[in-house]
């Protein structure tokens, strides 16, 4: 699907672009462009050099493309309907398609008719759904494991700064709606993935820092009364999960499952998981000064992750080395400064999510250039806009 938004993305581009008889490119994307051919070079080499055939970064330039492209076509469609286009706009998109996800991953688990349509509908061959039901992890459609976690938490921090940012004119009734989003993307998007409540922890921090820092004890009572608000039903969920018997029996699997860290607390004393004590075997480095420079150039081997690890930094200095990583790091930097840039008063949002990215990588190799290329294709867009009505009005772009 995003192969053929990606497609649509390119029409929609040249036509814009010939109505206009403007072959200029933009920076944004020239910029991202050239580092992801980097990023493809240093992947290339060193299937070259290693003498393999995976190249799953080595055609990341393309991929890039794809997802810019795709989030494209999605940002002209946004503004065809809406006339108008905003960070505050987009991001209430993003969190509404993370609310479906995780209703969505609710009825595909205990809706028998629904679940089979999508996995036969929506099949998918980086997604084996019979070992995700073994593992009693939940998914929708086309979003499950990391991949899905890494974007549930970018979009927890995008909520809570539409929070910050809207503090002042928010009511009361939206705000709440708003957390109310946050709790459903954390309990159901960690049933899917455990990396949603990193993001969550992330998000929250966040958030108890720069609204204090701008409100301090001022704090606007539309956002505090939402927080009571959403204690309380947090709270009530709570009680009839602990007093229906039936519905903790439904839910509990998937419950331990996203907290596990929490149960195994409650039960032994010791706050650790099932993930996390793999994650810690999958902590070993290169011993071969070759890779550590430009990589073993394989990601998998005989069915498994290349030298039996997932962990971010490490899987990509044993495919691409220190100059594949550094490439990636500076990929994911320009893209931040180029969102600070496109919104000058959102710097620190984009800084927050490189933070979370970078920490992601700690624990998995995943990629969130799919949320920076839906935030910066709107900047380009206010960005564009801004010059066209100011050749006519002096006037600024609102």
């Amino acid at each position: 699907f995003k192969m053929i938004l990606a497609a649509i993305g390119v029409v929609i581009y040249l036509y814009n672009k010939t109505i206009k008889r403007d072959a200029t490119i933009s920076h944004t994307l020239l910029g991202l462009t050239a580092i992801a051919s980097l990023v493809s070079f240093a992947g290339f080499f060193s299937t070259v050099m290693n003498e393999t055939a995976d190249y799953v970064l080595a055609t990341y330039v393309v991929s890039m493309l794809v997802w810019y492209f795709s989030a494209y076509a999605v940002i002209q469609c946004i503004y065809t309907i809406h006339k108008k286009m905003d960070i505050v706009l987009v991001g209430n998109y993003l969190i509404a398609v993370c609310v479906i996800q995780c209703i969505l991953a609710l009825i595909i688990e205990n809706n028998h008719t629904f679940g089979t349509f999508v996995d036969t509908t929506f099949f998918s061959d980086l997604i084996n759904v019979q070992e995700l039901r073994m593992m009693k992890r939940i998914y929708g459609i086309g979003c499950a494991l990391d991949v899905a976690g890494i974007r549930f938490s970018c979009i927890e921090i995008i909520l809570v700064y539409i929070l910050i940012k809207k503090a002042e004119s928010i009511t009361t009734t939206h705000s709440t709606l708003y957390w109310i989003a946050f709790i459903v993307i954390l309990l159901i998007g960690s049933m899917i993935s455990r990396t949603t409540s990193v993001g969550a922890i992330v998000a929250m921090i966040f958030f108890i820092i720069f609204i204090g820092k701008k409100y301090g004890p001022e704090t606007p009572r539309a956002v505090l009364y939402s927080l009571v608000t959403l204690l309380l039903v947090a709270g009530i969920a709570i009680l009839i999960a602990v007093s229906n018997p039936s519905f903790l029996k439904n839910f509990d699997k998937h419950l331990e499952f996203a907290f596990e860290g929490f149960y195994n607390y409650s039960r032994t004393g010791s706050f650790e998981t099932h993930s996390t004590n793999i994650l810690q075997s999958m902590y070993h480095w290169p011993d071969s000064l070759k890779t550590w420079i430009y990589g073993d150039g394989l990601w998998y081997e005989d069915g498994h992750f290349y030298m039996f690890t997932d962990v971010g930094y490490i899987r990509f200095i044993y495919y691409f080395g220190m100059f594949g990583l550094i490439s990636f790091i500076s990929f994911y930097i320009y893209a931040t400064f180029a969102g600070r840039r496109l919104f000058p008063e959102d710097k620190i949002l984009f800084v927050t999510l490189f933070i979370m990215n970078m920490i992601v990588w700690a624990k998995v190799s995943t990629d969130t250039f799919v949320v920076f290329a839906i935030l910066l294709n709107a900047g380009e867009m206010i960005s564009e806009k801004c010059l066209t009505f100011n050749k006519e009005d002096n006037n600024a772009f609102v």
